[in-house]
């Protein structure tokens, strides 16, 4: 967690504590107690703690902080909602004027708005902890922001969660935050589409987790935008993309977990998903409301031999067509059932290549393999002259020429590993593809991965 967080996380605990006992329990001294010393030792790093809220979201120093933003969206809602903009923290500040803040914010919402929050704390004499209002930002003051990509992809995880949660229990489903992270999601990935592809090819998972959607999201987003659609647009796509599988939430567990081959009934359990997706997402309006298609038709199949049957339709919809080459590609390399492993990267797009005109858009299965490459990232690959690498970067022109970290060479078990951009050297090639198990032990592309 990073120490902004844990000082926000410590005045949403005390925040919480006082609203449930009062200011002057034991429990509320304790959390704010706890809180202080989460800001002082900050405070005594930084020199001055700034917390800028706009758009409903933290930033620190022109770092965008999504993760906690999602986190702690109760403490960010009271914050917004009574006012507060900017908090800036003092050296010299005492538990007491930490105190009155989260008074403050356990205030009924008339009277801290009535009130205001400089007014409040300057009547209680509260010097080390200045909030200032709301305010529109200008240009400048926005230019440069920071986002730290696995910061992003840990707050969809969030999301998702929610979502999935929501889903289970016949709660309504709120999108506000989902909208911001696929959002973001799109700034990432157009300044940075490297570093989630690496960190996505670290993981495996079961058929449950919620690193599939943020997954499928990711390369259904790299696809748009390599495509060219406005943003608008790639909004859409990404937010259909968290929420295709949404329907596996009303799938029992003990189908989607099983580690047999299904039976036929349960194969139809399963497939119910797409027509549980549609129900859930049917009270979507405007272009959000192509979630609910893309959940009902992203295993159609490009020629419609898939399920559900499209019966009034010649073809899914453009968005389901995307959607379902990132979901076959990223369930195939990473989910595994029982004794059947997951495929290696490069497989999955050869075959995604194989079956374009019949399960997969041939247009979209062109430029998905453009995006990956024929050797996504995180595979391994046997060079000329016996080297052993690790796909570090996708190429940007050829699919066959992506950049490679040597960690082996021919004769010498142990080498200072050393990229290559197989684009900008010609003379190198790959001459196959290497299962990471079956490589060496020491062959784990997680470790090469780390440092993008």
């Amino acid at each position: 967690m990073r120490p902004v967080g844990a000082v926000l996380l410590a005045l949403a605990r005390a925040r919480q504590t006082s609203a449930h006992f009062g200011s002057q329990h034991p429990l509320t001294t304790r959390a704010i107690a706890d809180a202080h010393e989460a800001v002082v030792r900050l405070v005594e790093q930084r020199g001055t703690l700034r917390v800028l809220i706009w758009e409903e979201v933290f930033y620190v120093e022109k770092m965008l902080l999504l993760e906690d933003s999602v986190r702690l969206d109760a403490l960010l809602t009271d914050m917004t909602d009574r006012g507060v903009g900017l908090i800036e923290v003092r050296p010299g500040v005492q538990p007491w004027e930490l105190g009155l803040f989260v008074d403050f914010l356990t205030l009924p919402l008339p009277e801290a708005r009535r009130v205001g929050p400089l007014a409040f704390l300057r009547q209680q004499r509260v010097r080390h902890l200045i909030v200032r209002p709301v305010r529109v930002l200008a240009d400048d003051e926005l230019a440069g922001v920071r986002r730290d990509p696995l910061d992003v992809y840990r707050a969809a995880l969030r999301v998702v969660d929610d979502l999935f949660a929501r889903a289970t229990n016949a709660m309504p489903l709120v999108l506000k935050r989902a909208h911001h992270v696929v959002a973001t999601l799109i700034d990432v990935l157009r300044d940075d589409p490297v570093t989630l592809q690496a960190h996505a090819a670290c993981r495996a998972y079961d058929e449950t987790s919620r690193h599939h959607p943020v997954n499928v999201a990711v390369v259904a987003l790299l696809v748009g935008l390599r495509a060219g659609l406005d943003r608008d647009r790639l909004v859409t796509l990404g937010l259909a993309a968290l929420l295709h599988d949404i329907g596996k939430a009303r799938v029992p567990r003990e189908v989607l977990l099983k580690p047999d081959r299904l039976t036929a009934d349960e194969r139809a359990v399963v497939a119910r998903h797409t027509v549980e997706g549609a129900y859930l997402l049917r009270e979507l309006t405007g272009q959000a409301r192509l979630a609910m298609v893309v959940a009902f038709e992203h295993h159609a199949h490009f020629d419609r031999s898939g399920y559900p049957p499209l019966v009034a339709k010649t073809a899914p919809n453009p968005l389901a067509r995307v959607v379902e080459v990132a979901e076959f590609y990223d369930a195939a390399t990473h989910a595994a059932r029982g004794l059947r492993r997951p495929m290696l990267p490069s497989d999955a797009v050869r075959m995604v290549l194989a079956r374009a005109g019949q399960i997969f858009d041939p247009v979209v299965a062109e430029v998905f393999a453009r995006v990956v490459g024929f050797y996504p990232v995180g595979s391994v690959v046997a060079l000329d002259g016996g080297d052993v690498a690790v796909v570090v970067r996708p190429p940007a022109r050829r699919p066959d020429r992506p950049a490679v970290k040597v960690v082996q060479a021919r004769g010498a078990p142990v080498v200072p590993p050393h990229t290559i951009d197989l684009e900008a050297a010609p003379e190198r090639t790959v001459v196959g593809v290497l299962d990471p198990d079956q490589v060496a032990a020491d062959i784990a592309p997680a470790v090469y991965l780390r440092s993008i």
